[in-house]
């Protein structure tokens, strides 16, 4: 079946992805759309209209994707906000080998900031979802390459001192258009969190930063963590340890 779930935790919904040819996207009946929409925990409602909206929008994108790629073989890849019953949302459309594309919402990064504890409010958002605390100004980043951190405040809890997290939030959000860019999101449930980033101080010796990563998968046992390395401030130089 083109439409797939893949559970990111366990006990997680699962978020859900299409990977097939652009006839077969076109093919694919109202229904089973409709139902990967509920599949994921946080499309409560989907209308019959909902499900055309979207994939009257996703089979542009595919189609301006493949002229892209007349132009410039490159391109293989594009990211769009594309309408859903909860608002827009960023997919990202890949070109696929044999004729096919890979269509997957594409989380965007917010970078968790505190005065005090940023693990603390990490703890809080993974256990409750994500809210705003600052309507209408921009609170996370669309990036084109997943992994990234965003610009989080590093702690200054002595037991987390110099460490600084992120987390990429699969959720509506008030960008527009394609590309990556800064954008605001008001509130993602815990389903839509996708996956934990931490970068452990750069100051501390080898084996306690060892100890560190080590105990940050026990305290968040059962949530996906990328360990980040490079300046959070920019992402052009950074590399990701697993």
């Amino acid at each position: 079946m083109p439409i797939s779930g893949v559970s990111v935790r366990n006990g997680a919904a699962p978020h859900q992805f299409f990977y097939g040819t652009f006839r077969e996207l076109k093919a694919v009946p109202h229904a089973h759309i409709a139902r990967a929409f509920r599949a994921t925990g946080y499309y409560k409602t989907v209308e019959p209209e909902d499900v055309e909206v979207f994939r009257a929008e996703i089979l542009r994108h595919c189609r301006e994707m493949f002229r892209e790629r007349v132009k410039n073989p490159d391109s293989t890849s594009r990211l769009a906000f594309v309408q859903t019953p909860l608002g827009h949302v960023p997919f990202r459309i890949s070109a696929q080998a044999r004729n096919r594309v890979l269509v997957e919402p594409w989380p965007v990064v917010h970078g968790v900031r505190s005065a005090s504890d940023s693990f603390a409010d990490l703890k809080s958002i993974l256990q409750n979802g994500f809210t705003s605390q600052n309507r209408g100004s921009s609170n996370a980043v669309l990036y084109s390459h997943r992994g990234r951190m965003g610009a989080p405040l590093a702690s200054r809890n002595s037991t987390h001192k110099g460490d600084s997290y992120a987390v990429e939030l699969v959720s509506p959000s008030n960008g527009a258009g394609v590309g990556p860019q800064a954008v605001s999101v008001k509130r993602t449930p815990q389903e839509g969190i996708a996956r934990v980033l931490i970068r452990i101080n750069p100051d501390l010796p080898p084996l306690v930063a060892a100890d560190r990563r080590k105990r940050y998968r026990t305290e968040l046992a059962g949530w996906p963590i990328k360990f980040y390395s490079g300046e959070v401030s920019s992402a052009r130089n950074s590399r990701n340890e697993d």
